[in-house]
């Protein structure tokens, strides 16, 4: 396996790149997000690699960085989910938006990605749920605030009101930018349940 490769980039194409590591040109498969951060780079650059071997097919698939590769191969984990598809959906939306739809339960926006449909989406949320829940803060998935104390007080807060952990979150991350402390940040998220 190949865990990554550092090389200077020769050739960006649409959802590839050709990286050079010691004159050899590696074709490597790229979300539009990894897209977005490397294509006015020309130093060396390391992308995290997925080598995938089918019997008419080795692919490599490559990653800016750590926490993408771990949801591709979270992706590709599911039933139907090749690594091309993955990669569609990693070019869907920022990696934190995609895992707090999923912990959400935001079908709607899930279904919005090029190439997933509602019963894909419903997969997603189905399979992925608990593992991406675990691999996330979820304070970390609504926004990289500094009190993010507040983030997981306001969720469990509604929580304890019998409001459910995805519509919380929701509720807390459509809220938070516009309080100012924890009492607000409550208010406001119940506010947003209302309307």
């Amino acid at each position: 396996m190949i865990g990554f490769i550092k090389g200077i980039i020769t050739e960006i194409l649409e959802d590839q790149v050709i990286l050079e590591n010691q004159g050899v040109g590696f074709v490597v498969y790229i979300s539009q997000n990894t897209k977005n951060i490397i294509e006015k780079r020309t130093d060396e650059i390391k992308l995290f690699t997925h080598l995938h071997v089918r019997e008419d097919d080795i692919s490599l698939f490559g990653f800016f960085n750590i926490e993408e590769k771990r949801m591709f191969l979270n992706l590709i984990s599911i039933s139907g989910i090749g690594p091309k598809a993955a990669i569609l959906i990693l070019s869907g939306m920022p990696l934190n938006q995609l895992a707090l739809a999923i912990v959400s339960e935001d079908i709607k926006s899930l279904s919005k990605i090029k190439g997933v449909g509602k019963k894909t989406a419903e997969r997603l949320v189905l399979e992925l749920k608990e593992i991406i829940s675990k691999q996330h803060s979820l304070v970390s998935l609504i926004s990289p605030v500094e009190n993010q104390s507040d983030l997981t007080d306001a969720v469990e807060a509604l929580c304890g009101l019998g409001i459910s952990r995805s519509e919380a979150v929701l509720a807390v991350k459509n809220s938070y930018e516009h309080s100012n402390s924890l009492e607000e940040l409550v208010i406001n998220s119940l506010k947003s349940l209302n309307q």
